[in-house]
């Protein structure tokens, strides 16, 4: 790091770059007798230089009754020796363990009375500075009116299905397009599952949507008519259409069966990889556009046949696209009575949900789980066993089954903050066998 980093003045940093000093790094590992400053000076030059490596590579800081466990990014001479004088592990009443990236930090027999007077108070402050830190760097970062700690003690609360049960009650029946949008909301837009919701009129879809675009930021909405009328490009005026302005944005396509032909070898590329290349007379442009595609769209016939796998109308190079596509059904007579009801005394008025929930999907969006799952084996190998089934029907589940059902599952370990484990395999094998069997 440049030594502008610590706001160093201009004569003092020319000053110590005529030693051969010229890095932050290398500063942190001098001792006071080694600058060219008085002694004082000098510490707090160092220290700073300390504080701002540590503050960068701790990850974690877990305090207990009998041990601190501190977690770096990464170990080498350099940051051990800026955490150690950050964190006061060389204090000689410490029993001290270097491992895996991780410091340890005992009292020695016979010192627990200064480890809990003057021990445990210094890391414990740090890992509030480190804590406050990361929390307002978050915030930042996700573009969070809320404190992310408590956006995280909510989801955690509530978890994966608190989620879409509460942002979806409205919506009666149709329990797995409500886990299905979920997945998407809580995809990212580097490994977005895009989805295919299809089923008759009044079977919800518009409901679902409203109830997103109400309650959700980055929404982009587009509907029938802007459908025939190009969603990457206008081949006579060049002009991009929506879903080329849609970079990091949640696209809620109605019609989606009805794309323009010529759009559709540009979505296959952009719902894949993000970029596509369009040459076409005298249009020559390469389209950057990174985006969660829920598309909504009725059967053939506005009706399902015997068959209703029969009446997914898209073409099977489009379907393989979509994560998830999952049938829709009418609501039953009492559901339909409840909707009623409500629409008599609300209007069409829909319920505005508590800022937690739109900050919940942008914070999760952000974190990054482990996997630690324990039957990754048995899951893929039902995920093959779809393949095999319906890898030759309208579904089109093929070969990207495999990064659809990673995605999948790191959606719901994302809803609630946690690792991919064999609780998020469950719940990712239940929502991807009941997409394929309301086929069926």
């Amino acid at each position: 790091m440049d030594l502008n980093t610590l706001n160093i003045n201009t004569r003092d940093r020319e000053l110590l770059k005529k030693n051969g000093i010229r890095t932050v790094e290398s500063l942190a590992i001098l001792s006071p007798a080694e600058l060219p400053f008085s002694k004082q000076k000098s510490a707090v030059l160092i220290q700073n230089a300390r504080n701002v490596i540590a503050s960068m590579n701790i990850e974690e800081i877990k305090v207990g009754d009998e041990a601190v466990v501190v977690r770096c990014r990464a170990l080498d001479p350099v940051i051990e020796t800026s955490v150690k004088a950050v964190l006061g592990l060389e204090n000689p009443h410490n029993l001290l363990e270097v491992s895996d990236n991780r410091f340890t930090i005992t009292p020695k027999w016979g010192a627990e009375i200064t480890w809990r007077r003057i021990v445990l108070p210094q890391l414990v402050k740090w890992k509030y500075v480190l804590d406050s830190s990361r929390e307002e760097e978050l915030k930042e970062n996700a573009g969070l009116s809320l404190a992310p700690s408590d956006i995280i003690e909510f989801a955690k609360k509530k978890g994966f299905d608190g989620f879409w049960r509460d942002v979806f009650e409205d919506i009666k029946g149709n329990e797995i397009m409500k886990m299905a949008i979920a997945i998407s909301l809580f995809s990212t837009f580097e490994e977005p599952v895009h989805l295919a919701i299809v089923g008759p009129p009044a079977s919800s879809k518009t409901l679902a949507r409203d109830i997103i675009s109400e309650n959700l930021s980055s929404i982009e909405r587009i509907g029938g008519n802007s459908t025939r009328a190009g969603l990457v490009i206008n081949y006579s005026t060049g002009e991009l259409g929506s879903i080329a302005y849609a970079d990091e944005r949640v696209v809620l396509a109605d019609e989606f069966d009805k794309v323009p032909k010529g759009d559709v070898e540009m979505i296959y590329e952009l719902m894949s990889n993000g970029i596509c290349d369009v040459h076409s007379g005298r249009i020559h442009k390469t389209i950057r556009s990174n985006f969660i595609l829920i598309a909504t769209m009725n059967p053939r016939r506005d009706v399902f046949s015997k068959t209703p796998i029969d009446d997914i109308g898209l073409s099977p190079t489009l379907a393989s696209r979509f994560g998830l596509i999952v049938k829709t059904d009418d609501l039953g007579k009492p559901d339909r009575l409840d909707l009623f009801k409500k629409k008599f005394y609300t209007g069409n008025k829909l319920k505005k949900f508590s800022l937690y929930f739109d900050e919940w999907v942008k914070l999760a969006r952000g974190h990054e789980p482990d996997i630690v799952a324990s039957n990754v084996d048995e899951y893929l190998e039902k995920v093959n066993e779809i393949v095999e089934v319906f890898g030759s029907s309208p579904l089109r589940r093929d070969n990207r089954m495999g990064e659809y059902a990673r995605n999948i599952a790191f959606a719901i370990a994302r809803a609630e903050f946690s690792d991919v484990d064999d609780h998020v395999l469950e719940r990712a094998w239940a929502i991807i066998e009941g997409s394929v069997r309301e086929w069926v």
